[in-house]
């Protein structure tokens, strides 16, 4: 019977892989940082969200029941004046939802950037697998 490990010993590689075989390969390295800030910009994300929607949920209903007046007293000189206040609430809850919509955003890539750099990661891991075995045929030498 042939024995592969004490072969392997005394060609140099004992033990198996090392972690220079993982910080080599580009892919695991690459797929980690990918990982890593999708993590980060998925929290941030979820959380910017979460604290804009409820705030464009509660300005729309507070803020308009608060400056109805009645629109019969317009006329051509107080029409800027009693419309001015409802515009400065459109333009908040407008900017309030944009705010909302960037952290949408911020999330949806922090989850695409996490999901790339997992599957980046999987590859780099297999191939770092592959090339270590390949190693290790080639190292034991002919049956």
């Amino acid at each position: 019977m042939y024995d592969f490990d004490a072969r392997r010993i005394r060609s140099g590689r004992s033990g198996g892989m090392k972690p220079r075989d993982f910080y080599t390969d580009w892919r695991l390295l690459v797929g980690a940082i990918l990982i890593i800030t999708g993590t980060v910009n998925w929290a941030i994300g979820f959380t910017g969200t979460k604290h804009y929607g409820q705030v464009v949920a509660t300005s729309g209903q507070e803020d308009v029941e608060e400056l109805t007046r009645p629109f019969d007293e317009l006329d051509d000189s107080s029409n800027q004046a009693v419309l001015e206040p409802l515009i400065a609430v459109e333009r908040k809850a407008s900017l309030d939802s944009a705010q909302m919509d960037f952290y949408h955003a911020i999330f949806f890539v922090g989850q695409s950037f996490f999901a790339g750099g997992l599957i980046l990661m999987l590859i780099g891991l297999l191939a770092t697998l592959r090339r270590d075995a390949k190693t290790a045929n080639h190292d034991a030498g002919p049956v």
